[in-house]
């Protein structure tokens, strides 16, 4: 049954590994509340993996494996895709679609190079090739040699549940306090692990907004930059 697993991962573009026992993970991103050597130490031991899964709070992407079992997930807007492929024979998982096509030989699928076009983006969990899939945002992948494939859902974004009702001045300062969170977690992990921050401006409300939270808790070390013409 070991042949039925394929990870196809290369070690470019940030991807690392850490292993612990007969453990191991791959991961890419960062945590501001865990670490991924915590993650491969306990994940398997977690009964309820939906919440230990969407507690994580950062941009990440994982594959962690044990002898028997693997989980991979990506975080609540999949910043870092996972791919991949299962049929009759094997699962395959892979940081790079292509990787698993070079395999697989797969057809272009019309419909997701149509929405690609149109948008820069594929829908749901569909890529521009038959039967190659991402991990969806908010999910994960769970198999096992003694339980069958499944994806499940830890979070899910829905706006629409706010009701019409709700005051707008209470919408406001849930804004602003949201924000505020959000950058004293970037200012404070820039600030303990040594790094600066660059920030493309492009004429927009973002960037315009991100630099006046960083001045606006003082943090010193940005260089802001445009290209164009």
């Amino acid at each position: 049954m070991e042949n039925d697993l394929k990870i196809l991962f290369s070690n470019d573009q940030g991807w690392k590994k850490v292993s612990y026992k007969n453990k191991s993970i791959i991961y890419k991103g960062y945590l501001y509340n865990n670490n991924f050597t915590n993650i491969i130490k306990n994940i398997f031991k977690i009964k309820n993996k939906k919440k230990y899964i969407k507690n994580l709070d950062g941009l990440f992407a994982f594959v962690a494996k044990d002898k028997n079992n693997l989980i991979a997930a990506v975080d609540k807007i999949s910043s870092i895709p996972i791919f991949y492929q299962i049929d009759e024979k094997e699962i395959i998982i892979s940081n790079k679609s292509a990787s698993i096509d070079k395999i697989k030989k797969n057809k272009l699928l019309t419909s997701s190079i149509t929405s690609f076009f149109m948008s820069g983006y594929t829908i749901g969990n569909s890529t521009i090739y038959k039967n190659i899939y991402m991990i969806e945002a908010g999910s994960f992948l769970e198999f096992s040699y003694k339980n069958p494939f499944k994806i499940k859902r830890y979070y899910s974004f829905e706006p629409w549940n706010y009701k019409k009702t709700t005051n707008v001045k209470f919408l406001e300062k849930k804004y602003d306090k949201c924000n505020m969170e959000v950058f004293k977690k970037v200012k404070n992990y820039c600030e303990n692990n040594k790094l600066g921050l660059a920030v493309a401006m492009t004429a927009g409300y973002d960037s315009r907004l991100i630099v006046s939270m960083l001045n606006k808790l003082k943090f010193k070390d940005i260089i802001c930059f445009t290209y164009g013409i």
